[in-house]
């Protein structure tokens, strides 16, 4: 037996071994190392996505107004609410990018 002897654990995936020191799982390529927190870095949505929700968000809320013209009160009241809720996130995650940038 020689004197190097290398801790194991065991994979979260396959239930293989795998070194301490590994990052993924020679096995099944499960990553089993955590990113430091320093290197963490959150992933948010591009202006874009955010462009196209809130064009999205003005479209249902277009609907649900003439819905109510319409009276057709139901298609209102789920229609409003819901794109008025989306264009808002929109131009929340605008306003998020734009002080990120």
């Amino acid at each position: 037996m020689q004197g190097n002897s290398i801790m194991h654990t065991s994979c979260g995936e396959c239930g293989g071994q795998v070194p301490e020191q590994a990052e993924i799982c020679p096995d099944c390529g499960y990553p089993v190392a955590a990113l430091p927190l320093s290197e963490f870095r959150p992933q948010f949505t591009t202006s874009l996505e955010h462009a196209l929700m809130l064009a999205l968000g003005i479209a249902v809320t277009t609907v649900g107004v003439l819905a109510l013209l319409a009276k057709s009160p139901l298609g209102a009241s789920l229609a409003i609410p819901i794109g008025v809720g989306c264009a808002l996130s929109a131009l929340l995650g605008l306003w998020r990018n734009l002080r990120e940038n």
